[in-house]
């Protein structure tokens, strides 16, 4: 809108991208364990008539996470985040490895 923006909540990798004179307030992850994350969601009707979906998708959404924690996949992991978020490889390396460091 063109509007002044005076507050914003912005996750990483697009925080570390953000340039001066933006100040920040605080980082969620100096505040949240390794393990919080993001919430998803279901009406309850569509879980009561659709379980199978519901626990492949858990299931995968499990898989994927033990596979990006996995070392021997950082390469992949990291291709990947920066083809679909248009991201620097820089960016997405450094973020890459703070969450190892946290969660190893």
């Amino acid at each position: 809108t063109g509007a002044p923006v005076y507050a914003s909540m912005i996750n990483y990798p697009f925080a570390a991208q953000l340039h001066d004179p933006v100040r920040v307030l605080a980082r969620a992850e100096d505040y949240v364990f390794p393990y919080q994350g993001g919430a998803f969601t279901v009406r309850y009707d569509y879980s009561a008539s659709h379980p199978e979906t519901i626990t492949s998708f858990l299931r995968d959404i499990i898989a994927g996470g033990e596979f990006a924690r996995r070392p021997r996949n950082r390469a992949t992991v990291i291709a990947h985040i920066a083809a679909e978020l248009g991201v620097s490889f820089f960016v997405i390396t450094f973020g890459y490895s703070l969450r190892q460091s946290r969660t190893l």
